[in-house]
């Protein structure tokens, strides 16, 4: 009988040690469930959505709605303007009336416009050479484990930035590949193109000047024709003057005078900075964008009015510099 009863006694002890438990691990529970709910490291993001007005140089004057599924990709051209979308390149003129349209086949992804009206278009792993009544003429071969996301030109070279490879190729107007380069200019600590998504962006200044966005670093990086750091500059922050998130900015273009033209996804915003990136002002604010909060492509007119892409609500979307005769 003593052993019977000194069996439900462990047992009992075991029951009450196991509530015991249970107890404290629900109070852990609920400790953390309360820390969690006050997370210090949330943002306020509503805060860095307000800019001052003195900031703001732009007022949007016009929209284009676009009859399209899909658009890519825009680009401005001699008054007109050029857009990419589903599978085809059609030319339109500012106020959204027809030029031109080409059926080029899925799977374009980058554009951009000479100045002789000649068309390059990048697909995924290759690039096409377009003349002024934009037929193919030239076409590259393709690259391995590509995914070309972004491609301009200096009138002597090409360069297409590669987010599948990490790097930029360079091109000849035959479509030979010549070069290509990762970023890795041997200078300090410069370790390539860091480059979190499928995008990865470049733009030609007015002085034929090659700039790379280094979107892991939130940097911009300019680069001889050959591939050598020539300079650079950046800043990781919320604010107004910096670029935050994975992968920023998202799409650069420049204004007559060299200045440069950023758009940025998630804390979606365009902005104008020096050349040597001290912010000048803000084209469009946070809250002119909604939706999914993707960044819009951009493009420039010869009087700095800024063509923006709203892929959101299939737009394009028309900001003048408020000084503007």
């Amino acid at each position: 009988m003593k052993g019977k009863h000194l069996t439900a006694f462990l047992l009992f002890l075991v029951i009450c040690v196991g509530v015991l438990i249970v107890i404290d691990k629900k109070t852990e529970r609920t400790d953390l469930g309360s820390y969690m709910t006050t997370n210090p490291f949330d943002k306020d993001m509503a805060s860095y959505e307000n800019v001052p007005d003195s900031l703001i140089s732009h007022v949007e004057s016009k929209q284009i709605r676009l009859n399209v599924s899909t658009p890519i990709a825009i680009d401005f051209m001699d008054g007109q303007l050029y857009l990419l979308a589903d599978d085809f390149l059609q030319v339109i003129n500012t106020d959204g009336k027809e030029l031109k349209k080409v059926r080029l086949g899925e799977g374009a992804t980058c554009m951009t416009v000479l100045k002789d009206k000649r068309v390059l278009v990048g697909f995924k792993d290759y690039v096409v050479l377009l003349n002024t009544e934009l037929q193919v003429i030239k076409q590259s071969e393709p690259v391995e484990n590509s995914i070309f996301s972004s491609i301009g030109s200096n009138g002597k070279l090409i360069f297409v930035a590669d987010a599948g490879q990490k790097q930029v190729l360079i091109f000849d107007f035959n479509l030979k590949q010549k070069n290509e380069f990762k970023g890795e200019s041997g200078v300090s600590d410069q370790h390539g193109f860091i480059v979190p998504s499928a995008h990865f962006d470049l733009a030609i200044n007015n002085e034929s000047e090659l700039w790379v966005v280094n979107p892991g670093m939130h940097a911009l990086q300019n680069y001889s024709d050959q591939g050598k750091l020539r300079g650079f500059w950046g800043k990781t922050s919320f604010e107004i003057n910096g670029f935050s998130g994975c992968c920023n900015p998202f799409y650069i273009a420049f204004l007559s005078d060299g200045s440069i033209v950023t758009s940025e996804k998630g804390l979606v915003r365009i902005k104008i900075h020096e050349p040597s990136g001290l912010l000048r002002s803000v084209v469009a604010a946070p809250s002119s964008f909604t939706g999914e909060k993707k960044a819009p492509d951009v493009t420039i007119d010869e009087k700095n009015k800024v063509y923006a892409l709203d892929f959101e609500k299939n737009l394009i979307r028309i900001f003048t510099p408020k000084n503007e005769p």
